[in-house]
């Protein structure tokens, strides 16, 4: 046998512990960045309809003005 390491059973179960710790700490940190990612797909499609009313009223806007003014065109 090569290469043996003897640890202490405490030693080993802290290790444990630990390495429950930090898988527990991964998941959270996945489940928070898919919150974070599902949030910024909501603002970017609020901001893409908000775009498009904007520019839905811009358009009314500019035919009135041209009604308005030019009513001969």
């Amino acid at each position: 046998m090569k290469n043996q390491m003897f640890i202490k059973i405490d030693e080993y179960k802290e290790l444990l512990d630990l390495i429950d710790v930090f898988k527990t700490k991964l998941a959270e940190t996945k489940s928070n960045l898919n919150q974070i990612n599902s949030i910024r797909e909501e603002e970017e499609n609020e901001l893409k309809s908000w775009r498009e009313n904007l520019k839905e009223i811009e358009s009314k806007l500019i035919s009135i003005d041209k009604n308005l003014f030019n009513p001969e065109e």
